[in-house]
Order: C-alpha cells, then structure tokens, then sequence
C-alpha cells in the first residue's frame, strides 16, 4: 500500500498536482516512514516549492537511512547551498566525490560551490578533470 501512495505522489508531482502529490507523499510517510525514497521525493517537492529548510531536513532523513545512496547526497548539498549551509554541501559533496569520482552530478554541484565560496584553485582543478571527461560548464 505505501508504494502505492508513493507512485501516485510520482504521478502527480510529475502533471505538476504538488498539493495532491504533497498528500500522497506525506501518506506515504506515515505509512513507511524508513522508505529513502519517499523522504527523497518528498524533499523534492518541498524544494520545488521553495521550502529548502524542510527539503534539506527530508534528504538528511534520506541519508541517515540509506547513507551509499550518492544522489541523496547530492539534493542534500543542493538544499543545504540554498539554505546557505555551504560547508555542510561543501562536506556532502567532496564525500561523494571521493567516493564516486563518476558521479557527474556531485562534481558539477561541487564546481559550483567553489566558485561561490571562492575557492579559485579547487574549482579550477575540478573544473580541468571535468572537461578532460568531455563535460562542458557553461559559466555566467
């Protein structure tokens, strides 16, 4: 029954039906509260609709539970530069990159954060290994 709840909070989240996608997330909660994905998901929505102190305590939740899950990390440090915690994303980033140097995801958002913290020298050698693999930043 919860994944049924969560598959529907999918679907609606995807036609763009946050408030019915919200209940079904939040359902789902209370059903399986240790479900990674839901608390993923869940933190999701919650960033799309500009509340990252929440969505970042969803991916913290996320992480504790499944702590190898690298994407997890990733919207971790996602919400936590939006929520101007940037060495708690600096942190989460620079462990999943260590442990998953394929993960492009994390590199990106690691680039990113160096430059706005001014970290020249960090940013610009992530920024060569990148390119070295093919990957272009477009920089503003």
């Amino acid at each position: 029954l919860p994944a049924a709840h969560l598959h529907l909070g999918d679907a609606y989240f995807m036609m763009e039906n946050l408030d019915a996608a919200q209940r079904e997330y939040e359902w789902t909660l209370v059903l399986s509260p240790d479900e990674p994905k839901v608390h993923n998901n869940y933190g999701t929505l919650l960033e799309r609709r500009g509340q990252a102190d929440r969505a970042l305590a969803e991916y913290k939740r996320e992480t504790e539970i499944n702590p190898d899950f690298d994407l997890g990390w990733v919207n971790f440090a996602r919400a936590a530069e939006i929520s101007n915690q940037f060495e708690s994303a600096k942190v989460a980033l620079e462990t999943v990159t260590q442990r998953n140097p394929n993960l492009v995801e994390a590199q990106v958002g690691l680039y990113g954060l160096y430059v706005k913290l001014g970290e020249a020298k960090r940013a610009s050698i992530l920024l060569k290994s990148l390119e070295a693999r093919g990957i272009q930043i477009i920089q503003q």
